[in-house]
């Protein structure tokens, strides 16, 4: 059996791969595929018998993005077709064009883990809730989207607030409430993004914590009102389009967005929210954009009131 794991999102790899390859397997090995003698190993183990009855192999490796000697490809499509498990990890993409993947393509299961994009909420909260219900934490929907708004889309960190927050309940035996989660788990990734996403919702007491963080995090002030003004900007022109009456389509060419499904959650962003109130929060970012300029203290904090009031 091979299976192909690619993908940037760290965590659920390594998630699966103790699914395929159980820690008590005993024949198990990792290799790092950094020259021909680690390739020359792993072919080795591939073609070799266990003695045990079954190994697992698994290996990081650049095998598939560019081309790999035939004998290479042999071997990894006779592996395939034994009880053995190889698992082959590239945090990069596969490169179809090359003769060498082609042919081992059709003899691989491939799966594809990517982080999710920090502006599908929804997403976010599903995985949160999957991953909680894989530490029998039961999470209502608010509890997940506080917990979401702290680690936005880093799942290796969710999986470890999700153990503290385990660790809590077990030792206090009380549920994990919204408030449990905002003293526990820290904005450890906030972002100028995530301070947007606040004022819009005109939450300040998360909206000022996110500052807070930022801050903490030395983020320069002229940065994160560049990302609210554009924020904004994208926020003003998207909600004109959508009262005219424009269709998903139409209104993702003409905001350059990569993923045409973001309209449907600016759809949600922007329901209880006026143009109006869009184009005067824009005019008052561009106000503390000039303020700043001319050396005011206190400007951010004061923005964030007036976005949020």
């Amino acid at each position: 059996m091979l299976h192909i794991l690619i993908g940037d999102d760290v965590a659920a790899i390594k998630r699966r791969v103790r699914t395929l390859i159980p820690l008590a397997t005993s024949d198990r090995h990792f290799l790092e595929h950094q020259t021909l003698a680690d390739l020359e190993r792993l072919l080795r183990l591939a073609e070799s018998r266990s003695l045990l009855g079954h190994r697992s192999i698994w290996c990081r490796t650049p095998l598939l993005q560019k081309t790999a000697p035939i004998a290479v490809i042999e071997s990894l499509q006779a592996a395939a077709q034994s009880l053995d498990t190889t698992l082959i990890l590239s945090s990069e993409g596969i490169d179809k064009r090359l003769t060498s993947t082609k042919a081992l393509l059709p003899f691989a299961t491939v799966e594809t883990y990517t982080l999710i994009a920090e502006w599908n909420i929804k997403a976010l909260q599903q995985q949160a809730a999957a991953y909680a219900s894989d530490v029998d934490l039961e999470l209502n929907d608010r509890s997940l989207a506080v917990l979401v708004s702290r680690v936005g889309n880093q799942t290796e960190l969710l999986i470890n607030e999700l153990e503290k927050l385990w660790l809590w309940r077990y030792h206090t035996q009380q549920p994990v409430t919204p408030t449990v989660i905002e003293r526990l788990v820290g904005v450890s990734v906030a972002s100028s993004l995530d301070l947007s996403r606040k004022v819009l919702a005109s939450d300040l007491p998360e909206a000022l914590t996110c500052l807070q963080a930022l801050r903490a995090r030395k983020e320069p002030e002229p940065k994160i009102i560049r990302t609210l003004d554009s924020q904004y900007r994208t926020w003003t022109r998207a909600k004109a389009l959508l009262e005219s009456g424009a269709s998903n389509d139409a209104i993702a060419t003409a905001l350059k967005l990569g993923n045409p499904n973001r309209v449907y959650f600016l759809r949600r962003e922007l329901q209880s929210v006026t143009l109006e109130r869009l184009q005067r929060s824009q005019a008052t970012i561009l106000d503390t954009e000039l303020a700043l300029k001319q050396g005011q203290q206190g400007c951010l904090r004061a923005l964030v009131l007036k976005l949020t009031a």
